[in-house]
């Protein structure tokens, strides 16, 4: 949308399907925004309605701490023909890896969104940029195929279309994974789940690995060896 990525972006394709990030095939984080995702109805849950919120990205996401190199990769990705017919993202170029610590050419142009840092076992793992600029306790991923999936929330974009798959002619639904397609395609769609300690919202089979791994609210006894 033009609030987004600015009056000069182009409009993307359509992108619907999956526009509840909790059915998503996506890992759980800890987000704090003020919108929701153009494709949600307005008969969708309030909390469905928050879920969304927490992945907008502001149009000043980049502009405290200043990172010029970012701000203008993001909004040049915005106008790139892939990202507007909703393709899979391209790779990063040599040329922008140079530009970006820690990126390296040729992975998914998403992951020149993340810092790579260490986690409190010393292990390197990327942080997400969008998401430090509104919870500094933000997730880690330790997988970059999660990160990228994270990073297509953040942006939107859904690379995976039904195309009939579901024996609806001419669908025009997308998705942001393969699994979601699944989802879509059988029909089934996983009970969701409420944890006790932070009050997110996410697939049942999800819920051991966030309290464990990414809950900062749960009580130590049930953690994780988090360091």
């Amino acid at each position: 949308s033009s609030e987004r990525s600015g009056s000069s972006a182009a409009t993307p394709a359509p992108t619907e399907g999956s526009a509840d990030p909790a059915q998503s095939d996506q890992d759980e984080s800890d987000f704090a925004a003020i919108s929701t995702s153009p494709t949600t109805s307005t008969s969708t849950s309030s909390s469905t309605a928050s879920r969304w919120a927490r992945f907008r990205v502001p149009d000043d996401v980049f502009s405290d701490p200043y990172d010029p190199v970012r701000h203008e990769l993001y909004h040049q990705i915005k106008r790139e023909p892939w990202f507007v017919s909703q393709d899979r993202e391209r790779p990063i170029t040599p040329g922008e890896a140079s530009r970006i610590p820690g990126s390296i050419p040729g992975e998914s142009v998403l992951l020149a969104f993340y810092d790579r840092v260490s986690d409190a076992q010393g292990k390197t793992v990327l942080r997400c940029t969008i998401c430090m600029q509104t919870n500094p306790q933000t997730q880690l991923y330790p997988r970059p195929d999660r990160a990228k999936v994270h990073m297509r929330h953040h942006f939107e974009l859904r690379p995976i279309p039904c195309n009939g798959k579901c024996d609806v002619p001419h669908c025009m639904q997308r998705f942001f994974t393969m699994g979601d397609l699944t989802a879509h395609v059988t029909g089934k769609t996983e009970p969701l789940a409420t944890c006790q300690y932070c009050g997110k919202t996410m697939r049942a089979k999800n819920l051991k690995r966030h309290v464990g791994n990414f809950c900062h609210r749960a009580p130590p006894a049930v953690r994780r060896n988090r360091g």
